[in-house]
C-alpha cells in the first residue's frame, strides 16, 4: 500500500541511513528505482572470496545505474506495472526487469549513502552449483534478448572445444595451451577491470573461476538445449510478449505490497 517497495537479501545487513538514502533518491523525477553501494564481508576461504568477486560494487552511472537485487528499490506504481517475469527463477530477474525498464526510458538513480553489507558463505561445490545456475538464468535472459550465447561465455566455449584436440598430438596440446592462456588472461581482466580485484586476488581465484566459467556455460547450453526440445515453452512465450514493450501483462490477481 505504500509508494515505495524495498528489496534486499536474507545474507545482507544495511547501514544505519540505508532506507532513508534509497527513498531519497526516488525524488529524483527521472529515475524509477534506486539502488545503493555493496560492501562484500570479510571471506575465509578461496571459495568465499571467488564468490564475493561475482558481485561487483555498483557505481554511479547516472540514470543508466544498473540494478542490483540485494539493494534496490522501486516506485511501487513503477513496479506494479512491469513487475519481475516469472520465468526468471534461476538469476537475472532484475537484469530482466532492469532491461524493459530501460527500453521504456525509465532510469535508476545511486543512493551512496544507501550502503549494505553483504555476506558470503560458500562451499566450493554450492559456488559451482552458483556457476550452472547463473547459466541456467543467463541463458534464459540471453534467449529473450535474442542473444542466445553471451559474448562472455565464448572463451569458455572455445576452451572447451580445443580440448578436443588434445588426442591429435603437438598441434592439439599448443591449440589448447593458447586457448586456456586466452581464456585465463580472459578472466583476470574480468577479475581486475570489471570486478576491481586485486592483482593477488584475482591470481589466487583464477582456478575456481575457471571451473565457474565451464559450469556457466553448460548451465547456458542446458536452456538451450530445453528450448529446442519445447521444454522452455513460457520463456518462448514471454519473448514473443516483449516484442510489445517492456511492461508485463496484468496478473491474475492484484499485486499489492505491504
Amino acid at each position: 500500500t505504500g509508494d515505495v517497495v524495498v528489496f534486499t537479501d536474507s545474507d545482507c545487513t544495511p547501514g544505519p541511513t540505508w532506507l532513508a538514502a534509497l527513498v531519497a533518491a526516488l525524488a529524483d523525477p527521472g529515475v524509477s528505482a534506486a539502488v545503493g553501494p555493496v560492501v562484500n564481508t570479510p571471506v575465509r576461504t578461496l571459495a568465499e572470496r571467488a564468490f564475493a568477486s561475482l558481485f561487483a560494487v555498483p557505481r554511479d552511472r547516472g540514470r543508466a545505474t544498473p540494478l542490483i537485487g540485494c539493494n534496490m528499490a522501486f516506485r511501487a506504481a513503477v513496479l506494479r506495472r512491469y513487475q519481475f517475469d516469472p520465468v526468471f527463477d534461476l538469476y537475472c530477474d532484475e537484469s530482466d526487469l532492469d532491461h524493459r525498464l530501460k527500453a521504456d526510458g525509465h532510469g535508476v538513480g545511486f543512493a551512496p549513502e544507501g550502503g549494505m553489507a553483504h555476506r558470503h558463505t560458500v562451499t566450493t561445490r554450492q559456488y559451482l552449483r552458483l556457476g550452472y545456475r547463473q547459466g541456467r538464468g543467463s541463458g534464459r535472459f540471453w534467449y529473450k534478448w535474442g542473444q542466445y550465447y553471451g559474448k562472455e561465455l565464448w572463451p569458455t566455449l572455445l576452451l572447451t572445444a580445443s580440448a578436443a584436440c588434445v588426442p591429435l598430438g603437438t598441434v592439439g596440446v599448443l591449440t589448447f595451451a593458447v586457448m586456456a592462456t586466452v581464456h585465463s588472461l580472459f578472466l583476470l581482466y574480468i577479475a581486475r577491470a570489471l570486478r576491481s580485484q586485486s592483482w593477488a586476488t584475482s591470481l589466487a581465484i583464477l582456478p575456481h573461476m575457471t571451473v565457474f566459467a565451464v559450469c556457466k556455460m553448460f548451465g547456458n547450453m542446458a536452456t538451450l538445449i530445453r528450448v529446442a526440445l519445447g521444454r522452455e515453452s513460457e520463456l518462448v512465450q514471454s519473448k514473443r510478449a516483449s516484442r510489445g514493450g517492456g511492461a508485463l501483462a496484468p496478473s491474475p490477481a492484484p499485486v499489492t505490497f505491504r
